[in-house]
């Protein structure tokens, strides 16, 4: 990971574009995109005028600590949520999808077994997306800003060397 931190730092673009494109690689690691994250970071530094190749290596040089952003993504629903409040209807949905299973589960290990198991699901589910979103926002603002200064700051120095 520090390898690729690196490689990104000595990319020879912008400040601001590097650190958009490192913004975005952070952003939809802590999404959910079911192995598709690199290419989702390239289109959308493409799309938003970041660095691709600044966003494909932050998104796989991160990966690794895609389960940590996943365990923060929860915390931080079950922080903004509550423990055990959710607004939407999950085991409603998952009745409608799998009633036949549910029935099953209900007849063979009690139904209040079934409901409890569904209550955590929709508690999780939903906490999990909620987090994912506002962790994600304040990780990309954080680490566009680091990632900004920090490459302006080089910059500077890179002058004053050359100034000498």
């Amino acid at each position: 990971m520090k390898k690729k931190i690196e490689e990104v730092l000595k990319l020879e673009s912008t400040p601001k574009k590097i650190a958009l494109g490192a913004a975005i690689a952070v952003f939809w690691n802590f999404l959910p995109s079911l192995g598709v994250g690199p290419f989702l970071s390239a289109f959308a530094a493409r799309v938003l005028g970041g660095s691709i190749v600044a966003a494909v290596t932050i998104n796989l040089g991160t990966g690794v600590l895609i389960p940590i952003f996943y365990t923060l993504n929860i915390m931080m629903g079950r922080l903004i949520i509550g423990e055990n409040g959710t607004n939407i209807e999950v085991s409603e949905l998952f009745n409608r999808m799998f009633g036949n299973i549910i029935t099953y589960f209900e007849n063979s290990i009690g139904e209040s077994e079934v409901q409890f198991l569904l209550a955590q699901l929709e508690t999780f589910s939903v906490g999990f997306f909620v987090g994912a979103m506002v962790n994600s926002l304040i990780a990309a603002v954080f680490l566009y800003i680091l990632c900004y200064h920090i490459l302006i700051k080089r910059k500077t120095k890179k002058l004053k060397l050359e100034n000498y």
